[in-house]
């Protein structure tokens, strides 16, 4: 199964009581809401709940793009240098990414 399509953006709830953020696909599909005061003791306040929410969405749109610019780099860095430590933690980070 493959993830939602990217972009995502946030879009903030639009009920005037609530504050919290939806992060919303490209087609416009509601998938994930964030919530302050919902008595979980994971976040305090709307304006970590949006900062949250606007990190996850920007990690996202910009995961495929990193990991091709590793990708390229690690490709690069095995032709060219040798006995460097940059290499592996390219190469970590890398299959960190790709998960």
């Amino acid at each position: 199964m493959t993830h939602t399509k990217t972009p995502w953006r946030v879009r903030r709830d639009e009920y005037p009581l609530n504050f919290g953020r939806f992060i919303v696909s490209s087609e416009g599909h509601e998938f994930l809401y964030l919530s302050a005061g919902n008595n979980d003791g994971l976040t305090d306040s709307v304006e970590e709940d949006e900062a949250n929410a606007e990190f996850i969405v920007r990690a996202c749109n910009s995961h495929e793009a990193l990991v091709e610019a590793c990708s390229d780099a690690v490709e690069y860095l095995r032709g060219n240098l040798h006995n460097f430590d940059i290499l592996e933690i390219l190469e970590a980070a890398l299959d960190a990414a790709k998960g």
